[in-house]
């Protein structure tokens, strides 16, 4: 039990240093401002599907929180919580046994992407500018305007990269547990 903790709290740095790398490196503006095309959800899925929906979501939210603090002039903490409530979510799209064992199969990229979609869509088209106006006093037009286009790009970026990356690692697993 207690390697089994200190191991999730190292993936959990780790994983926190590589989505905050992600955010900042990988992160391409679009002429909507705020609002980035960001490959690094396809990341945090892949992490769930590793660590589990809890640590997915320190690392989501955390890692939103050193991007906001490295590249933006604003702690903008409605999309920090959108981005854990996104991970944690992942954590449970996700069948952690069968991907340890290097089974990713149709069925279970079509679920993945299913919720995936749906979540992404309600944390980041519903949630997220909601609470913007309730933090904030932002203007609802343009956050709602802001949230929805981020929700398609993010279900967009996670159903390319993060499906590729949990297949990617279940074919790994599998070769891994064939030897």
């Amino acid at each position: 039990m207690k390697d089994g903790l200190q191991k999730t709290v190292v993936y959990t740095i780790l994983g926190i240093v590589i989505m905050t790398a992600l955010m900042t490196v990988t992160s391409i503006t679009t002429p909507i401002e705020g609002v980035y095309i960001q490959l690094a959800y396809g990341y945090l899925a892949l992490f769930a599907g590793v660590a589990g929906a809890l640590p997915a979501a320190i690392v989501g939210f955390t890692g939103h929180v050193l991007f906001d603090l490295i590249n933006t002039d604003h702690l903008w903490i409605s999309w920090a919580i959108s981005s854990a409530a996104l991970g944690f979510t992942f954590g449970f799209a996700i069948r952690r046994n069968s991907l340890r064992q290097g089974v990713f199969s149709k069925h279970d990229m079509i679920r993945f992407n299913v919720v995936q979609a749906s979540v992404n869509i309600a944390i980041f088209g519903l949630i997220a500018p909601t609470l913007d106006v309730l933090f904030y006093q932002s203007s609802t037009t343009i956050v709602f305007t802001q949230g929805w286009i981020a929700s398609v790009l993010n279900l967009l970026t996670v159903a390319i990269f993060g499906t590729i990356s949990l297949k990617a690692y279940a074919t790994y697993k599998l070769k891994q547990n064939k030897q």
